[in-house]
């Protein structure tokens, strides 16, 4: 089992985990956020539980704009460096 590392509130690991944190930390259940985005429940699932899926630009698009992030941070998880970039810009 791979090992998740938190940072903040999120948990971050293999990018079905980290899809996992975000749809948790809006308390939302994979019924709902189907709903909300259009994307099937199933789809939703398999791309949680890595079932081996392709998913279309479309259900990606979808979700990422759902939750305001790009589609490389949903797909591959977030960009460490790139957060700790934003944090010190947003200090500065």
């Amino acid at each position: 089992m791979p090992r998740r590392r938190r940072i903040g509130r999120l948990a971050y690991g293999p990018p079905h985990l980290y899809l996992v944190t975000l749809r948790k930390r809006r308390r939302l259940t994979q019924a709902r956020l189907a709903k909300l985005t259009g994307v099937p429940q199933c789809t939703i699932s398999r791309l949680e539980n890595q079932a081996p899926l392709r998913p279309t630009a479309d259900v990606v698009v979808a979700l990422a704009e759902y939750f305001g992030i790009g589609v490389t941070e949903l797909m591959f998880g977030p960009d460490p460096l790139a957060r700790r970039e934003r944090a010190h810009q947003a200090a500065s």
